[in-house]
């Protein structure tokens, strides 16, 4: 059996189904192992327990939004899975959002694959180079964007908590 031989169909789902159980093992891991690499003391001094609380509050908020985006950016998707682990997404609402993305993804890449991968075989070499490029700067717009939308929701919070108004703090006369 040839490879042209097989139903683009079957090598999608297929692929899907793979991808998924991918993703759920990167999840699960970081569900199960994140809170016991944090309580270690070599991070322990870098990442306090409100900055884990900020973080799942955020992550609750934009959570399905980031899952689905950082599949169309190269380099986030794992970070990004392990993130929702470890900042307590609920597995279902986890797996939805990465799902209709890569019902998305997977048949385009694989056209992609299918479309060019006779001229691929050519320039492996110079689109490697590219993508050792690019990653790295993805990952770190991708960092600098996601520092920027916590620090704006941070302050928003900060802000709306001032305009309830001071607290009234017993025995504090």
């Amino acid at each position: 059996m040839r490879a042209t031989d097989t139903s683009f169909l079957l090598a999608a789902a297929v692929a899907l189904i793979a991808i998924l159980i991918q993703d759920t093992g990167y999840f699960a891991i970081a569900r199960i192992f994140g809170p016991k690499i944090i309580r270690h003391k070599l991070f322990a001094k870098f990442i306090k327990p409100r900055s884990i609380v900020s973080g799942e509050r955020y992550f609750h908020r934009r959570g399905p939004f980031i899952v689905f985006s950082s599949r169309f950016v190269v380099g986030l998707r794992a970070p990004v899975i392990m993130s929702a682990g470890f900042l307590r997404m609920h597995w279902p609402r986890f797996i939805r959002y990465d799902f209709l993305a890569a019902v998305i993804m997977t048949p385009a890449w694989m056209l992609v694959g299918y479309a060019l991968g006779a001229q691929f075989d050519d320039s492996v070499g110079s689109l490697s180079k590219f993508f050792a490029f690019l990653a790295p700067v993805a990952v770190i717009a991708g960092a600098f964007l996601i520092y920027r939308s916590v620090k704006a929701d941070k302050a928003r919070s900060d802000s709306e908590s001032c305009a309830d108004g001071p607290s009234d703090i017993a025995g504090a006369e």
